[in-house]
């Protein structure tokens, strides 16, 4: 599955229960490639919505956008699609130093995105890493 991502299990550490999963996958969506950058996507879900609001989602998204920058050398981090109107994952993806990059669907749908250099600037002031 390298080729296309990584698969992980979202585990709450102080039970050692699955909580949710998220997907590090290479960028599938043309609107959002570009030629010669490696960019990766974040589709992260947690089961339980007594869970969310928690810091569980901030956490595995700090941890896999550090993993992509430093480790996989990534140029962009992308996450896609998010609903407009779903204020929890735009917070989430803002706390995290992304900005919106594009509007889809008459901006019901939006795209984020950190660039490497933004990541490692925010990295250095203890922002997003």
């Amino acid at each position: 599955m390298a080729e296309q991502g990584f698969l992980f299990a979202v585990v709450e550490k102080a039970s050692g229960r699955t909580i949710g999963e998220v997907c590090l996958q290479w960028m599938n969506l043309e609107r959002a490639k570009v030629a010669g950058e490696k960019v990766m996507r974040l589709p992260v879900g947690i089961w339980d919505k007594s869970l969310w609001g928690k810091g569980y989602g901030k956490e595995v998204v700090r941890c896999l956008m550090g993993y992509a920058f430093e480790e996989l050398g990534v140029d962009r981090f992308c996450p896609v699609d998010v609903s407009a109107d779903n204020a929890r994952s735009m917070a989430l993806w803002q706390s995290c130093g992304l900005t919106v990059s594009r509007e889809v669907d008459g901006g019901k749908v939006l795209d984020f995105e950190i660039t490497r250099a933004d990541y490692e600037r925010a990295t250095v002031r203890g922002g997003p890493g």
